[in-house]
């Protein structure tokens, strides 16, 4: 992030941070320097310290270099203040050293929690053998048994082999990533929008979705006591028990297009039914909305209606959104962006991004 402050104590972190975040943004040479600007060391401890204390956060879902430019790809350009960037492609920090360098400097030094996503898809990744069908390849490469992949009875009940390959699967995708050195995992789960055979085999069961978050939960979340951070994207209120909701940290909902309050309420009242035993403002504390910056990086999203009625760029809405609990206004997990890199193209010192970082922290200091 191109912040420029000084904070003399921690009592004056928030203060002192966020109102340096309305600074002009440093000159362009810096920022196509790929240098990183020296900030000192009492900046940055700040930063850490402000970050520790779990404020509502923005957040970013980042692919790497894939098909853009260096600079518009490269996660030295993200704001310093943003808390949690989830990476779902394109970024291989164990093969590429800038890369590794990047996820050094914003994990380590900057405080910054950086998540792996990984996208629950229609079947388990399988090595594909001419004449086998979908069963045959499942029950050798994940040791399935021979019940049906995609029986009518969404609550099948599972069986143990069936079990043990979905356990399996998800060691699959966690080792991987506790190996990488991310700070936690962030499950994409789309088994109605997303693509392929419908129904998923894990994703549209209610069953075996909870065994796959119970193994996930052995190395994720706060059940796991590893300090790792295990969240839910896309449809967390499709095939979810209660039973996951202590499991998770975070529930990111992709608000896109969100055309105001209304939208973001009812957003959250799915979360507060999926997760029925847990206080409405715990709940709200872990949720966070994003906006589509595939689409909508150049005007901050789309028109956003407030709750007071004023009109606002979506983006900018969901950082101001505040969920309402029992008639008070309580804090969410934060607000982000979808393909956050792509605001590069267009406001390199990632204005609305800025923006609403700004927002939220303010609004606590406030508190």
């Amino acid at each position: 992030m191109k912040l420029q402050i000084i904070i003399v104590s921690f009592t004056i972190v928030a203060a002192g941070f966020l109102a340096a975040c309305d600074v002009e943004p440093e000159p362009l040479e810096i920022q196509k320097s790929l240098q990183w600007e020296d900030k000192g060391e009492a900046y940055y401890t700040n930063l850490r310290a402000w970050k520790a204390t779990r404020p509502e956060m923005g957040f970013g879902w980042f692919s790497g270099r894939t098909g853009k430019s260096s600079l518009q790809g490269s996660m030295r350009n993200i704001p310093d203040s943003i808390g949690m960037i989830s990476i779902w492609g394109g970024f291989n920090p164990d093969t590429d050293p800038i890369q590794a360098e990047e996820l050094y400097h914003y994990q380590t030094v900057c405080g910054t929690k950086v998540l792996r996503t990984y996208l629950l898809e229609s079947l388990f990744p399988l090595e594909r053998e001419e004449g086998k069908t979908d069963l045959q390849l499942m029950q050798e490469q994940w040791g399935w048994d021979d019940g049906a992949l995609r029986p009518s009875d969404r609550y099948v009940a599972v069986t143990p082999a069936q079990e043990a390959a979905i356990r399996k699967f998800a060691r699959s995708i966690a080792e991987p990533v506790v190996a990488g050195g991310y700070d936690g995992m962030d499950i994409d789960h789309e088994p109605n929008v997303g693509g392929g055979t419908k129904p998923y085999v894990l994703g549209g069961y209610w069953n075996r979705m909870l065994v796959f978050f119970d193994e996930m939960s052995k190395y994720f979340g706060p059940k796991s006591g590893t300090g790792r951070l295990l969240a839910i994207d896309g449809e967390y209120y499709s095939y979810i028990l209660p039973e996951i909701g202590p499991m998770l940290d975070y529930v990111i909902s992709q608000a896109y297009t969100s055309s105001g309050y209304t939208d973001l309420d009812n957003r959250i009242g799915r979360l507060y039914t999926t997760f029925p035993d847990i206080p409405k403002e715990e709940l709200a504390a872990k949720f966070i909305v994003t906006e589509n910056f595939e689409s909508y990086a150049g005007n901050g999203g789309v028109t956003h209606t407030t709750r007071d009625g004023q009109s606002v760029q979506s983006s900018i809405g969901m950082a101001l959104w505040q969920p309402i609990v029992d008639g008070t206004p309580v804090r969410k997990g934060g607000a982000g962006t979808y393909h956050m890199e792509y605001e590069y193209n267009f406001f390199q010192d990632y204005k609305y991004l800025r923006q609403m970082i700004n927002i939220m922290g303010q609004r606590e200091n406030e508190e």
